[in-house]
């Protein structure tokens, strides 16, 4: 079905509701707005019962394009249900797949208040000992706004979720994509968008303003690569639910990491300059900055171990905030003035893993203990610092550390004990 308009088109109420079967397509197109005020729909046919059963058929393309667009109504696309075996030991029908669906504003806002679905249909019932039909896939969802896209409680649906919005697009409702495809907003908009399952980001997401992607059910992960022009906040909020970004991201402004439980670990790579913003990480973090220094601007609370490289010469690690990092810590640099500086707040004290610094190291726990894990060593290609501030607390780094520098270290109190051993000449 196909309406085209030379001005608006608005259609409301149960009785004008836009409905295709058979997998018959739909497009409207108008110069002026559209308002969706009753249910769109297309679903597929479905699979005859048989020897085995038949397969459904797709739902049809959904396609709407105006100088903006309203959502009130429904928009879906179904595939249609595989068809039942009917006798002996035979196959059930395969599910037919979600259709396309696309919302194109030429020229003002994307506005959704009610849920767009492509949804594949359920695969057939075996008989006997055959096997169920596979269910139908998800079609794919594209966006695209020449103003703002907003949808703060309602559910998008589909395989591939991709779009365009010159401003901010917010997709916050409790969405059910697989993937975050190409998304790319510009005049300082930011992008929002939760996540109802696991989440992969295939495509380039490319934000002017800031990025939050919140995953309420799943891990977090990447194949494309993530352009923000300011913030970058990522969450997954299921317990020991992981993110892992390891692609060569271009994260411009604070990054905030957040996990719960115990294995619920955190990997960033990124390949401008990193500086990291108020993080919690329930299991372990493990941060690169490729090309440029690695910095922060909020504490960092991690449950597990940590993990900082900068992996460009004479790029440094720069930690000094009140950090609460349970487990050992490693620090990783190159080059004579690849310095790194770490500050551990905890009254557990700082445990120091395997660490490769080119330059200066420089490490201070506040209020616990500065000791090193096993037989890690410490190699250090220029001078070292080692400092307990509370009174009493100890130093104790007695591995085959290699510090090429002086070494400075620092405690107080009578008891305020401190024991180095080091391969290297001192």
């Amino acid at each position: 079905m196909t309406l085209t308009a030379a001005g608006t088109i608005t259609f409301s109420g149960s009785s004008n509701t836009i409905s295709a079967t058979g997998g018959g397509g739909i497009t409207l197109t108008a110069s002026g707005s559209i308002t969706v005020g009753a249910a769109i729909s297309s679903t597929g046919t479905t699979g005859a019962a048989g020897n085995p059963g038949g397969a459904g058929g797709p739902g049809g393309a959904i396609s709407l394009s105006g100088s903006s667009i309203t959502v009130n109504a429904a928009i879906s696309s179904i595939g249609g249900n595989g068809g039942n075996a009917s006798s002996g030991n035979h196959n059930g029908g395969a599910g037919g797949n979600g259709g396309a669906i696309g919302l194109t504003s030429n020229s003002g806002a994307t506005t959704i208040s009610a849920s767009i679905s492509s949804t594949g249909g359920a695969g057939g019932a075996p008989a006997g000992s055959g096997t169920a039909g596979a269910a139908g896939t998800k079609g794919n969802v594209t966006l695209t706004s020449a103003g703002t896209i907003s949808d703060t409680s309602n559910v998008i649906t589909g395989s591939t979720l991709t779009g365009s919005s010159v401003g901010n697009a917010t997709l916050t409702g409790a969405n059910q994509v697989d993937n975050l495809g190409a998304f790319t907003t510009t005049s300082a908009g930011t992008l929002s968008f939760t996540n109802g399952l696991a989440l992969t980001v295939t495509g380039s997401v490319n934000t002017a303003g800031n990025l939050t992607l919140t995953n309420t059910l799943g891990n977090l992960t990447q194949s494309g690569v993530l352009r923000v022009g300011g913030t970058s906040s990522f969450t997954t909020s299921a317990a020991n639910a992981t993110i892992t970004l390891a692609s060569a991201n271009l994260l411009s402004g604070a990054i905030a990491l957040s996990t719960t439980g115990a294995s619920a670990d955190a990997s960033l790579t990124n390949n401008v300059a990193t500086a990291l913003g108020a993080s919690n990480v329930g299991g372990s973090l493990t941060v690169v900055s490729t090309l440029g220094n690695l910095t922060q601007s909020g504490v960092l609370r991690v449950g597990g171990t940590s993990s900082f490289t900068a992996s460009a010469a004479n790029a440094t690690i720069s930690l000094a905030s009140a950090n609460l990092l349970s487990g050992a810590v490693s620090l990783n640099t190159s080059g004579a003035s690849g310095n790194a500086q770490l500050t551990n707040n905890l009254a557990g004290g700082l445990v120091l893993a395997a660490s490769n610094v080119g330059g200066n190291l420089t490490a201070v726990s506040t209020l616990g203990n500065l000791t090193q894990s096993g037989s890690t060593v410490l190699t250090v290609g220029g001078a070292s610092s080692f400092t307990t501030s509370a009174a009493n607390r100890t130093i104790s780094l007695t591995s085959a550390n290699l510090l090429s520098g002086a070494v400075s270290l620092n405690t107080s109190g009578a008891s305020g004990n401190a024991q180095l051993t080091t391969s290297a000449a001192t």
